[in-house]
């Protein structure tokens, strides 16, 4: 609880967290865990300016030692380094 800096909330039900707080909980769950891979679709939607921060921060430390998957027009949400595909490139007609 610490680490997403939801321990204000530890004795709170997760029925009870607002959206932002559920957020959190999901990629608190995404970054910590063991995996090799994480697809992430939006994922800063209803984060505060901490909040968003606080991805930011966490979504450094895995790069590099997981392959990340970010679905997102917000600039903010992938890191400047990134490699971008733009989808319409593909769609046939466009």
């Amino acid at each position: 609880m610490d680490h997403i800096e939801l321990s204000h909330a530890r004795n709170k039900m997760i029925s009870n967290f607002s959206s932002g707080m559920r957020q959190r909980l999901k990629l608190g769950l995404a970054f910590y865990a063991e995996t090799d891979a994480l697809f992430l679709d939006e994922p800063t939607t209803n984060l505060d300016k901490k909040s968003i921060e606080w991805y930011q921060k966490h979504r450094e430390q895995v790069m590099g030692t997981t392959l990340l998957l970010i679905a997102s027009n917000q600039e903010h949400e992938y890191p400047a380094t990134a490699h971008k595909i733009d989808i319409l490139d593909f769609k046939k007609g466009y």
